[in-house]
Parts: C-alpha cells; structure tokens; sequence
C-alpha cells in the first residue's frame, strides 16, 4: 500500500479544519489529552472517561493531523476483544450491529 498524501494546496485545507476542530478542546483534560497525543516523545496515551467526553474524536483528529502533515504513512484502526454479553457502550443497537 503506498503512502498516504495530498497536493500541497490540499494539505492546508484539511489542516486548517483540523486544526479548527482540535481548538474546540475545552482548557482541562480535553486539551491535556490533547497535547499527550500530539506529542511524538510520548509513546502510549491511556485516556479513560465517561462516553461523550471526546476520547475517540480527539484521537482520530491528531491522527488525521498526524497522517496529513506526513509524519505518519497510515493510521491503524483496531477495536477491543469482547464478550458477547459484555457492554459496548450506550450507542443504540444490538451487539451484532455495533461490531460489523
């Protein structure tokens, strides 16, 4: 698989709107979070919180920074085992349709 990448003019683009919806990070933990994130020295950031408080939508916007600038070549998307009967959160939806 080749590398991901955009023309230049394409590049600024999404790194603006990146950027605008990073900045939306309230001035606590959300940008704390954040900032562990962007910071290429830190090798694993654990974040824990109730479901609504941008754990996932945090991430995936540093990762997309990440992927856009080039100082990454693809992003690994991957999902926790988990039992049949074990809680997926409070999105609506069975548990087949929550894992396909």
């Amino acid at each position: 698989m080749a590398p991901f990448s955009l023309p230049h003019h394409e590049r600024e683009k999404y790194l603006t709107e990146i950027q605008k919806l990073l900045s939306c990070a309230n001035a606590g933990k959300q940008a704390a979070y954040v900032r562990s994130l962007e910071d290429m020295d830190v090798k694993t950031v654990i974040g824990y919180g109730v479901a609504g408080t941008g754990k996932t939508h945090f991430a995936t916007l540093v990762a997309m920074k990440l992927l856009v600038n080039e100082s990454v070549q693809r992003i690994i998307i991957t999902r926790p085992t988990s039992a049949e009967d074990e809680d997926l959160g409070y999105l609506p939806g069975s548990i087949k349709e929550k894992m396909t």
